[in-house]
């Protein structure tokens, strides 16, 4: 069952506060960063319902992260 939702970015009252809207339905994983979302990523894979990605970070992870869920075909599993 997808049951958990994945948030990356770098602001944590951004994180926190999507998380606080969240975590009532479902369980919240939160990363900082594309290489932390990856691992994340591969871990659980079936379980995440949807990935919600800060585009604006600084050293683009959002876009980063997006190319990395299209390489491994997530992208085709996770929206």
């Amino acid at each position: 069952m997808r049951d958990k939702i994945m948030i990356l970015d770098v602001n944590d009252v951004n994180r926190s506060t999507l998380n606080n809207i969240l975590c009532a339905q479902y369980t919240i994983i939160e990363t900082k960063n594309a290489s932390d979302s990856f691992v994340r990523l591969k871990e659980s894979e079936n379980e995440i319902a949807a990935v919600l990605i800060d585009m604006l970070t600084s050293e683009d992870d959002g876009f980063v992260l997006l190319k990395s869920m299209k390489e491994n075909s997530w992208n085709t599993k996770i929206p």
